[in-house]
């Protein structure tokens, strides 16, 4: 099987509101028959906020098989601008075979381009999640402790 990588555009609405709706069902626990996709409309609006936001789609021969979405941020501590993976899903029947590695060597690669600093992630809660953050550490990435969010 012929796998590839492409950027993703506002066309691609559809798959991305299935695979990050696949993954936000995951990682709440949602039984396969309660699974709900992301609004179409939403990630609409995100995807047209390019090129603040972008991401790559992991294809097996034509088939979406996985995600990466990204959101460039600024601060002081990054030293200017860097990336920020909001996003990272690859179909469960195809992990552990070097698939994730892949987009983020697309976001490494479009990072250099942008001169980002640095790429950034929040890994899921852990302990449950341990098989996630030890991908990311074994990938070069380093712990630097929760992320916390406060909703406007």
């Amino acid at each position: 099987m012929k796998i590839s990588t492409r950027p993703v555009t506002v066309h691609d609405a559809d798959v991305i509101s299935k695979l990050v709706g696949a993954l936000f069902n995951e990682l709440q626990d949602v039984v396969p028959t309660e699974a709900r996709n992301l609004k179409l409309e939403q990630v609409k609006r995100v995807l047209a906020l390019a090129p603040r936001t972008c991401g790559f789609l992991l294809l097996e021969s034509e088939t979406p098989i996985g995600v990466i979405m990204l959101s460039e941020g600024c601060s002081l501590y990054a030293d200017g601008v860097y990336g920020l993976i909001t996003e990272l899903y690859i179909v469960p029947a195809k992990r552990s075979g070097g698939h994730a590695k892949r987009l983020i060597e697309q976001a490494e690669k479009l990072g250099k381009e942008r001169g980002w600093s640095m790429l950034e992630v929040g890994a899921p809660a852990q302990p449950r999640w341990q098989r996630s953050l030890q991908f990311y550490l074994k990938d070069g990435f380093q712990e630097i402790g929760p992320r916390l969010r406060k909703r406007l």
